[in-house]
Formats: structure tokens, C-alpha cells, sequence
């Protein structure tokens, strides 16, 4: 506990004082004491841009995002703007929207 203790107090001492990029070069260091401590594992996804993406659900955030389109679109549709989603009966609509589109990436996230 006395760790945490000094490494919360090195950490407000020296928040005002660098930049955020200095801030998270510790935080990143603090984190990896901690698991070399430990059995956890660190994943740094904050790093520039990672070589990977998890692809599962950013297919279903996209899916999601048809539902949402097609909501909008519903309500009002005119050129390029959409209306409002009524929030009645969403949760039906959805649920519909899933068993219409079963094929589509990452709906199975979804359902």
C-alpha cells in the first residue's frame, strides 16, 4: 500500500508540470511495474496506431449503425438528413431489424 501511496503522490506532484504525453509515458510505466509485480498481463492499445483491430465488433458497431440509418430514415428522410428515432417500440424494431438480417457482420453481437 505504501507503493501506491507514493506513486499516487509522484503522480499529483508532477501532473501539472508535463505534457500529456510525458503524464501517460508514466502511467504506462507505472502500469508496467505493477505487472511485473503481478501475474496480470498490460495490454497498451494507446500506442500510435496498433496492426490490429478487432474486427467482431466494429462489424456489429457498423450493423448497429444500418439500425440506426434505417431508424432515422424512417421517421423523416429527405436528401440527406434523417429525422429523430422515435424511442416507442424501438426495442421491437430492433429485434426485428435482427431477425430480418441475419447475415449481416456481427449481428450474432447483437442479437
Amino acid at each position: 500500500m505504501d507503493n501506491y501511496n507514493i506513486q499516487r503522490k509522484e503522480i499529483e506532484a508532477i501532473y501539472g508540470k508535463v505534457s500529456p504525453f510525458e503524464l501517460k509515458n508514466k502511467l504506462l510505466s507505472l502500469a508496467e511495474e505493477s505487472k511485473e509485480a503481478g501475474a496480470h498481463s498490460l495490454l497498451d492499445a494507446g500506442r500510435g496506431n496498433p496492426n490490429w483491430i478487432a474486427a467482431a465488433p466494429r462489424e456489429a458497431f457498423f450493423t448497429f449503425g444500418q439500425f440506426a440509418l434505417q431508424e432515422s430514415r424512417r421517421v423523416w428522410s429527405e436528401n440527406d438528413l434523417g429525422g429523430m428515432p422515435q424511442r416507442s417500440g424501438i426495442a421491437v424494431r430492433f429485434l426485428n431489424f435482427i431477425r430480418k438480417n441475419k447475415n449481416m457482420p456481427g449481428i450474432e453481437l447483437l442479437d
